[in-house]
């Protein structure tokens, strides 16, 4: 979804904008099933134990939700905001590697407990 709204704002093409707008939904739609899978994961596998990493894991999947949600009702209200000369644009863009960061951080930590090493 970044990468394809990245490419829309650089090279001004809509159906970019519309592929990062589907795959934003997408995102929105299945991190419940992600949060449900990763808190049966931590309450069963690990025992529930509230380390730093499973808080920041939960924090990072809020802060997709939030930020998935935010986009999405940006972009239905401003269809435009990425392929218009809109003012908005790079406030637009920050929230999609907010989202990202959230993302590639939860990622890291999950690999953590996946390969201890």
């Amino acid at each position: 979804s970044v990468l394809f709204v990245v490419l829309a704002v650089v090279f001004q093409i809509s159906s970019l904008d519309r592929a990062a707008f589907y795959n934003l939904i997408f995102v929105f739609l299945t991190m419940p099933v992600v949060i449900f899978t990763g808190y049966a994961d931590w309450k069963n596998r690990y025992g529930g134990s509230m380390t730093n990493v499973f808080m920041i894991k939960m924090i990072c999947a809020g802060i997709i939700v939030l930020t998935s949600f935010i986009l999405v009702m940006w972009r239905i209200i401003d269809c435009d905001v990425a392929v218009s000369g809109s003012s908005q644009r790079v406030s637009f863009l920050i929230v999609h590697f907010i989202m990202l960061a959230a993302a590639g951080l939860a990622g890291h930590f999950g690999g953590k407990l996946v390969f201890k090493d």
